[in-house]
């Protein structure tokens, strides 16, 4: 699977979006090592790390395991499956996000979610089997973060909703897009999903227009759904797309 290239705003940088071919299996061990690099000095904090280049061609080429790679300029960016040893990196950028992002419905001050339960909660999105979360990472650095959850209910566990955020300086680039083509391709192979679905801030026009591109309608709006410091109203609408 590759996707078409976009190119960065300037349009000085292309940014392309293709599973990683077997031949591959090196970049995508020296890409983990680096991710995992802080915790040389500690016990192995995941099972990849013991992962040889070998082990990885041969579970990419057997189809046992896949991997987005973005290539930006020559600099490779992996969108995985988000483990419990990132708890600490996920936290520090949920925090980085929340006091700069403009349009989150979650305020700084509510981000207060230890390393050790955000270790719990990414636990819990691996055991659920309608439930995902994955990272979009370049050079060790978590830059973008996408998590959904499905229905609780017996009725209402065929679908569910989504949220993603990209870090500041990594917007506009691609990264939500793989991001996105991750989930949907993974919402596909799911046989509990049929319909995946978000509320997004009607002024964010930027990921509206991604959503549309991915196939996402307009459902509905929530009129003043959210109210912001300064007294103001944001109007959030609703957007699915059915993947069965």
């Amino acid at each position: 699977m590759e996707l078409e290239p976009v190119r960065t705003p300037d349009g000085k940088e292309e940014v392309v979006i293709r599973l990683a071919d077997p031949d591959e299996a090196h970049l995508i061990h020296q890409i983990t090592m680096a991710a995992f690099a802080e915790y040389e000095h500690d016990r192995v904090p995941s099972a990849a790390l013991n992962e040889t280049v070998e082990f990885i061609r041969e579970r990419l080429e057997d189809g046992d395991e896949q991997a987005l790679l973005c290539i930006q300029s020559g600099r490779p960016i992996v969108v995985r499956m988000a483990l419990p040893e990132d708890a600490d990196r996920v936290v520090a950028f949920v925090k980085e996000v929340a006091a700069e992002a403009p349009y989150l419905l979650t305020t700084e001050a509510e981000m207060a979610v230890t390393s050790e339960q955000q270790k719990q909660w990414l636990q819990q999105m691996i055991d659920g089997p309608g439930k995902l979360a994955i990272v979009a990472e370049q050079e060790g650095d978590i830059i973008g973060f996408l998590d959904f959850h499905n229905g609780n209910k017996q009725r209402t566990k065929h679908q569910g909703s989504f949220g993603m955020s990209v870090k500041n300086g990594f917007r506009d680039q691609g990264i939500g897009t793989a991001l996105l083509a991750a989930l949907l391709d993974w919402a596909k192979e799911n046989p509990l999903i049929e319909k995946v679905c978000l509320e997004v801030v009607a002024d964010n026009t930027n990921a509206i227009r991604l959503y549309q591109k991915f196939g996402f309608v307009e459902e509905g709006v929530k009129k003043k759904a959210a109210k912001i410091d300064d007294g103001t109203y944001w109007d959030l609408i609703l957007m699915a797309r059915f993947v069965k």
